[in-house]
């Protein structure tokens, strides 16, 4: 009884990480058909302010670089500024607004 108990727990987490991931997968489509619209209609400006607000580092090393990248997995990420590292966002905040318009068009 215990063993099958056990195997119930672990298919209950599972099935739990399967409705977990199922959410971030349609919030993630939801995101890029929203980006994919409003992409269509932006200015080069606005492009631009969009790869500033997405990448989170860039690691130089030699002559490689490698570019570190965050992608919002729902709404309310969307609001958030992700770099830990750069505090001069928090006096722009009409980025933010910008990129919301650039997303519902």
């Amino acid at each position: 009884m215990e063993a099958l108990a056990d195997q119930e727990e672990l298919l209950r987490n599972d099935a739990q990480r399967q409705q977990q991931l199922a959410g971030i997968a349609a919030s993630l489509e939801a995101f890029r058909e929203r980006l994919q619209h409003g992409l269509a209609k932006a200015t080069f400006e606005q492009r631009w302010q969009l790869v500033l607000l997405l990448v989170h580092r860039v690691v130089v090393t030699g002559d490689e670089v490698e570019i570190h990248y965050v992608v919002p997995i729902s709404l309310a990420s969307e609001h958030v500024r992700f770099c830990p590292l750069r505090k001069d966002y928090f006096d722009h905040p009409p980025a933010w607004q910008r990129l919301k318009a650039l997303l519902l068009g």
